[in-house]
């Protein structure tokens, strides 16, 4: 992790770690199952596996992943890894998990990243 990841996971296990594990660099394949499987399986298994979130986080009492977490930075103005976020968020979407993501170096306090989690498990709270 970079010092920015670090940052995160530390604000994060702070804010949310006496409900969920948060757990970092987590590949798609361990989140969801794509929603269709189109054309031969192995491709789209490698096609999800090569991809991951920073960060997501999973219930405590079941282990399901409850929200993927993204920390972007100058990186994803690149079109390719701008096409990367496209597809892992259509991935996602299919698969109703959702996604929150922050801005690379964004200091946020407790109450602030608390609120941001909520409404991305909640979005119909907002």
């Amino acid at each position: 992790m970079n010092q920015n990841e670090l940052n995160l996971y530390k604000q994060l296990r702070d804010c949310v770690g006496q409900k969920y594990l948060v757990v970092p660099q987590v590949h798609l394949e361990k989140l969801i199952k794509p929603a269709r499987w189109i054309g031969n399986i192995k491709y789209a298994i490698g096609h999800v596996s090569r991809k991951s979130v920073d960060f997501a986080l999973f219930d405590l009492e079941t282990f399901e992943p409850v929200l993927a977490i993204e920390l972007n930075g100058y990186s994803h103005e690149k079109i390719e890894t701008f096409l990367r976020d496209v597809d892992v968020r259509k991935h996602l979407r299919e698969s109703n998990l959702p996604i929150l993501t922050l801005a690379n170096g964004e200091l946020l306090d407790k109450e602030t990243l608390n609120r941001k989690i909520a409404l991305a498990l909640n979005p119909s709270t907002s």
